[in-house]
């Protein structure tokens, strides 16, 4: 029945190949409010397990939102594992295209992440260093600026903190936030078109 499929949903959260994790909290996500308390009770689990029930309950719909929200603002501030804070991130962002979420207080939470030393790099591949957790909370901001309206204040904190982060990702991603946003103040409008002149030179031109 499905007491026992989701039983075993559960159980595969904490199975040895990752891609069974992954596909155990795709399942419990596709069960609705039914799945939402397993998830959050695989939360107390090791990393390996709370990372895919991190990212599943990013999938939430209707009355379960505000409750995942609140799930993943806790996990987003707490959880000692830079991934699950990641697929913490990630999955706020799918969140923030729901009406039902608390727009301003998720855009404050990203923030927080993304303050200068909050998230280290956790990343080197290609040359350059960056942080996952710094660019999963930058794609959670453009999600949520365009689907709801954020208080003047938070859109400050947003043009005077992220733009200029060392990742240049996420230097864009916010800018494509911004750039999303309804009705931006115009004092803070021109203090973002004063960031992008700033940056339309390349610093380090290739030699001719």
């Amino acid at each position: 029945g499905d007491v026992a499929a989701r039983r075993a949903l559960v159980d595969g959260l904490s199975a040895a190949t990752e891609s069974t994790r992954r596909a155990a909290g795709h399942g419990l996500a596709e069960a609705g409010s039914a799945g939402l308390g397993p998830l959050v009770d695989a939360l107390a689990g090791a990393a390996t397990t709370r990372r895919p029930a991190v990212a599943a309950l990013g999938a939430a719909t209707g009355a379960a939102v505000p409750d995942a929200v609140a799930v993943l603002l806790e996990v987003l501030r707490s959880d000692p594992d830079d991934l699950v804070r990641s697929n913490a991130a990630y999955s706020l962002g799918r969140l923030g295209r729901h009406p039902e979420t608390d727009a301003a207080t998720v855009a404050v939470a990203l923030l927080d992440r993304l303050e200068p030393g909050a998230e280290a790099d956790n990343a080197f591949g290609a040359g350059f260093s960056r942080s996952t957790v710094r660019q999963s909370a930058a794609f959670a901001l453009v999600s949520t600026l365009a689907n709801h309206r954020i208080p003047a204040e938070v859109l400050a904190r947003i043009v005077d903190g992220p733009l200029d982060d060392g990742d240049r990702y996420v230097q864009g991603l916010v800018v494509e936030g911004l750039a999303r946003t309804e009705d931006l103040p115009s004092d803070l409008r021109r203090r973002l078109l004063r960031y992008l002149a700033g940056r339309r030179w390349n610093p380090a031109p290739s030699p001719a």
